[in-house]
């Protein structure tokens, strides 16, 4: 019984999420559809090799990698899409409407890691208390690796996770000092800060799996992840508005393809000569 609700559940967010890559894609032009469908479920429906390549070059694939990033910038604009709501009914759209871009996405190791730490630290501000999340998220990490010891060798996206969340807990503090002068609206002080404490963090592995690091990546991130968090927050209300009216979703898509088409001509730092250096660790 419990396994044919489990199955239903999957078929319904399979039928969400074909609906949701559909609306992008009849609202918004072919080249900035692939990098909205990435930012908000992780697809690479339509995106060139060609253009993958050139975001790794650039040091801005992560942006396009469905994260601890997305959760938070998602968390952000249904808190504050919701604020007119009592707390405790805003921390239960926050809740579910995580979830749902949890199931959205696919169960994937790295979502479920990513929602679950984003609810627990959501639940934790709304309750007024002080979240500390590092204990939290060593426990999950042991009882993954309880279950799957080989991940910490050989699994990278494991690596990456839990680099990356290291990085947001630990180095945050360091880079909401360097930002400091970055205005806070719409998150953008926020969305630098979660990039380059992920960045800095992941560097290492990064550098052994994929054989290069990206010297344009500092450069790159500094403009795009800004545009990313914005992109991020309007595709969170457009798309629902153009599923249900796909007329009413061409004027936030216009707005939206215009941030979009930055990132793609900040990804263009890639095409230079010095974008990126090989790595061999032999």
């Amino acid at each position: 019984m419990l396994g044919n609700h489990a199955s239903s559940l999957g078929r319904a967010f399979m039928t969400l999420r074909e609906q949701v890559e559909s609306a992008v894609t009849a609202t918004y032009p072919p080249d900035t559809a692939s990098i909205a469908l990435g930012i908000l479920t992780g697809s690479r429906v339509g995106m060139s090799e060609e253009l993958r390549d050139r975001f790794v070059r650039s040091g801005l694939s992560h942006l396009l990698v469905v994260s601890g990033f997305n959760v938070a910038i998602l968390a952000l604009a249904l808190s504050w899409l919701f604020s007119f709501l009592p707390v405790g009914f805003r921390t239960a759209v926050v809740c579910l409407g995580i979830c749902g871009f949890v199931g959205l996405v696919g169960l994937d190791p790295p979502v479920v890691r990513a929602g679950i730490t984003g609810i627990c630290s959501y639940l934790a501000i709304a309750a007024g208390r002080s979240f500390r999340p590092l204990p939290f998220v060593l426990a999950i990490a042991v009882a993954m690796l309880a279950v799957s010891p080989d991940s910490l060798v050989f699994d990278p996206s494991f690596q990456l996770s839990f680099l990356a969340v290291g990085g947001l807990i630990l180095l945050r503090p360091f880079f909401l000092r360097v930002f400091r002068f970055v205005p806070g609206t719409l998150g953008i002080r926020e969305s630098l800060v979660m990039t380059f404490s992920a960045l800095v963090a992941t560097l290492p592995v990064i550098a052994l799996s994929f054989g290069q690091i990206s010297l344009v990546a500092p450069l790159a991130n500094l403009f795009a992840a800004p545009a990313v968090g914005i992109a991020t927050v309007l595709a969170a209300i457009n798309v629902p508005v153009a599923m249900a009216v796909p007329t009413l979703g061409y004027p936030i898509g216009f707005a939206e393809d215009l941030i979009l088409r930055f990132v793609l001509f900040v990804s263009r730092l890639g095409d230079l000569p010095f974008a990126s250096v090989s790595v061999d660790f032999g």
